[in-house]
């Protein structure tokens, strides 16, 4: 059991933060939802569980959201006409990861204005940008590219949707001086 502080103990007194069910037995009490609150080293009283604030700095999505592991098990079946995969899970999830953007970096202004206006339901939606391949496995990506790249970026930031930029090597990107400094050089070329 782990015990932290928390600011939502009315005397400042660090709380047990976990819910009933994951309590052993013996320091369970289930009436008032209470746990116990640690006084010192030793001693420990019942209280009630700490609220954890409405907006965290975590967010929660998925790679992507046109995945064949969601057909017919997390969008509805049949389909609607007009049914937005990413408006519907926008309202369960905050981020997603744009693994589209590993394969391709020619996205017009409008298909990205559409995916923004997918999201409007999510105030708090932010998405994570995959880089191309091209600078991370195949090395063959040219001045369009990050252009393309640095467009679809400013856009996405523009409208306080960027959540990141995802630089994924595969695992035969070993740790040597030359790609450490192509790393270097690589974020430098996409700061924003």
């Amino acid at each position: 059991m782990t015990v932290i502080p928390s600011e939502a103990s009315s005397i400042g007194n660090p709380l047990v933060r976990c819910k009933d069910r994951d309590l052993p037995a013996a320091l369970r009490r289930d009436d008032n939802r209470q746990v116990l609150i640690r006084e010192n080293s030793l001693h420990y009283r019942w209280g009630k569980i700490a609220l954890m604030p409405a907006r965290s700095n975590i967010s929660v999505g998925m790679g992507g959201w046109d995945l064949w592991p969601f057909e017919k098990v997390f969008y509805p079946s049949p389909a609607r006409k007009g049914f937005r995969k990413l408006a519907y899970y926008s309202r369960f999830f905050d981020c997603v990861e744009i693994n589209a953007t590993f394969y391709n970096t020619s996205f017009t202004p409008a298909q990205v204005a559409r995916w923004i206006d997918d999201v409007s339901g999510n105030e708090h939606f932010v998405f994570t940008v995959k880089l191309f391949k091209g600078f991370t496995h195949t090395f063959d990506a040219g001045e369009r590219d990050i252009r393309n790249v640095h467009r679809l970026l400013d856009m996405l930031a523009d409208r306080n949707k960027l959540g990141g930029l995802l630089i994924q090597f595969p695992y035969s990107f070993t740790n040597t001086g030359e790609r450490r400094e192509y790393v270097v050089r690589l974020c430098r070329t996409f700061q924003p």
